[in-house]
């Protein structure tokens, strides 16, 4: 079984939404939390494979609806569950996730 190498990966879904994506990466490491961003933009289902095959427990989506509001998508892979949560909370979720 590998072990898990991230808690997170953030989708790829363009540059602006990388860049953000980029930013709160930065902010969840400078804490501990061990993430990734997917290195290109690509289908959202590519992107759910490498999660799936890295064991990555968590996605992190920011598209454009979501830079307008400062929310990310956050789901649990194992589970299926989402949820939408403020940007500025990311870091107490993994915390306790």
């Amino acid at each position: 079984k590998i072990v898990a190498t991230a808690k997170a990966l953030f989708f790829n879904l363009g540059d602006e939404e990388a860049g953000v994506a980029f930013e709160q990466a930065q902010l969840l490491r400078a804490v501990g939390i061990s993430c990734e961003i997917y290195h290109e933009s690509v289908k959202m289902d590519k992107q759910f494979k490498y999660a799936d095959k890295k064991n990555i427990p968590f996605a992190i989506i920011i598209g454009s609806k979501e830079l307008a509001t400062a929310t990310a998508v956050v789901k649990n892979l194992k589970t299926g569950e989402q949820q939408n949560l403020p940007l500025v909370s990311l870091i107490e979720f993994f915390a306790i996730n």
